[in-house]
């Protein structure tokens, strides 16, 4: 006789939970606070120490519950079709400009690439003219000579269009990238978006010509052809916070096997040595810390009673210019000293709809 089939039958085993880093109750109120603010808009926190992702909410969203133990076609087929697109999740795939909150980045390069010392004061129009366009400020008036510190508080347009062209593009977009713009953040995410830093190459695709200075004065406020998600904005704010070291971020707190024994636990890493200048730190820091707290800062509707807060509004056009949308962005980190947490936060506007990161 010979043997037809051989099984080996094995019991089956269970898996091993996954911990997140996510903070439970800090996420519910994230999603609590965007079902009341907003239609469309996201909302990250990061442990700027460990590099730990606390909050990571999206609006509209959809209850993963319906996952399991699996969804109907019908069910899925209305998700999938929704024009407000619930499956996206914009925290980490929408791909935005960062608009004013990008400015923190070019004073830091200018400082430290010897563009500008920390202390000096730059003559700030409400506009100025580059090739023969008028490039403005989003509000009238002659700031004067105004340092860093006020260029931030005040977010005046005209102060970094020079700063940028004084910096050079190039070694300002380097700094994004050392603060993880136009690259993955590495976190298991399925459909994660890169953003775009542009090289040279790029903006000579996508404009037919070599980069001007009106390129640089629209990138120098994170417009242009600069993209980036909520994810990495709140990245490169726990990056500025760190001052030093930009951290690697982590989703996955521990595994744990079926018997609650812990079997990995990531330490925290560095994915990049920032090497900002010390002076250039703590100017922007203290900048950032009047756009919150200062009666002139764009942001003072974020301070709060209990913390000293650093900031940075931003309102970026967006999207077709026909439809006319707007984007507002509020981020930073807190507390000034020894700084623990940074944030991201955008709202998408409709189309027509007049908003800014002040306001929301």
């Amino acid at each position: 006789s010979k043997m037809v089939l051989e099984e080996w039958v094995s019991r089956p085993r269970a898996g091993g939970t996954v911990v997140t880093t996510l903070d439970l109750k800090w996420q519910r109120h994230a999603e609590n606070v965007l079902r009341r603010g907003c239609k469309r808009g996201a909302m990250v926190v990061i442990d700027t120490s460990s590099g730990e992702v606390l909050v990571m909410a999206s609006r509209p969203t959809f209850n993963l519950n319906a996952f399991i133990p699996g969804i109907s076609q019908v069910e899925y087929d209305k998700l999938l079709n929704d024009p407000s697109k619930p499956l996206f999740g914009r925290a980490f795939q929408a791909q935005y400009p960062p608009a004013s909150t990008f400015k923190p980045v070019v004073g830091l390069a200018a400082i430290t690439s010897g563009a500008i010392r920390a202390d000096q004061k730059i003559n700030t129009p409400d506009k100025i003219k580059i090739g023969n366009i008028d490039f403005k400020n989003h509000s009238r008036g002659d700031l004067g000579f105004i340092d860093v510190k006020l260029a931030l508080a005040k977010s005046a347009n005209p102060w970094f269009y020079q700063v940028g062209m004084k910096t050079g593009p190039q070694t300002f977009l380097s700094a994004a990238r050392r603060l993880g713009f136009g690259s993955k953040t590495g976190l298991p995410l399925y459909g994660e978006r890169a953003g775009l830093v542009p090289t040279p190459e790029d903006i000579l695709k996508s404009q037919g010509r070599t980069t001007t200075d009106g390129d640089t004065a629209n990138l120098s406020i994170g417009q242009g052809l600069l993209l980036a998600t909520p994810l990495q904005v709140a990245q490169s704010m726990a990056g500025i916070a760190n001052g030093s070291s930009l951290m690697e971020l982590q989703l996955v707190k521990q595994i744990q096997d079926f018997h609650g024994r812990v079997v990995e636990a990531p330490d925290p890493k560095i994915r990049n040595d920032l090497s900002f200048d010390y002076d250039a730190v703590a100017a922007v820091h203290e900048g950032m810390m009047q756009v919150v707290h200062a009666k002139f800062g764009t942001g003072k509707n974020a301070s709060l009673g209990f913390t000293i807060m650093c900031g940075k509004t931003g309102t970026a056009q967006w999207g077709a210019k026909s439809k006319r949308q707007n984007l507002a962005w509020f981020s930073g980190f807190f507390p000034l000293n020894n700084p623990r947490y940074a944030f991201a936060v955008v709202y998408e506007g409709v189309p027509g709809e007049s908003i800014s990161g002040g306001r929301k």
